[in-house]
């Protein structure tokens, strides 16, 4: 029987590209983290402007992939509105910095019943990029 025996140099190169790229997925979430965090203090000085709620589903997470099958997460509402800076129509989709999601769909469909649709509302967005917007400040 012919066993392949890798060269050690092989192996240590597996290992530092397996180890390096575990470190940047993490500095990458770590990124995305820390500049979330980061806009939503900045959100809680952003003006509001009036807008108009256009649409409140509600949409299944999914947490990963596993041998098993798919693992959801959980239910996220997914509020979609509109609203004008300056005379430029935006349509948003962020509610809050963080994720929001439910564990229980109708959870999820009772926070949905909270934004009907054509619904006033008040939203926060960044003078500098106003498309970018978030109706929870914080």
């Amino acid at each position: 029987m012919f066993v392949y025996d890798a060269p050690q140099g092989l192996e240590d190169l597996f290992s530092i590209v397996l180890v390096g790229g575990l470190a940047l997925m993490l500095a990458v979430y770590g990124f995305s983290r820390v500049r979330a965090a980061l806009r939503a203090r900045a959100s809680e000085q952003w003006p509001t402007v009036q807008g108009k709620i256009l649409t409140c589903a509600v949409r299944r997470e999914v947490l990963g992939l596993g041998r098993d099958g798919i693992h959801f997460g959980g239910y996220a509402p997914v509020v979609r509105y509109a609203y004008s800076v300056d005379g430029v129509d935006y349509v948003g989709n962020r509610v809050t910095f963080g994720k929001l999601v439910f564990g229980d769909s109708a959870l999820a469909e009772r926070y949905c019943d909270t934004y009907e649709r054509g619904q006033l509302i008040d939203i926060y967005y960044c003078p500098r990029k106003p498309e970018l917007s978030v109706l929870r400040a914080g």
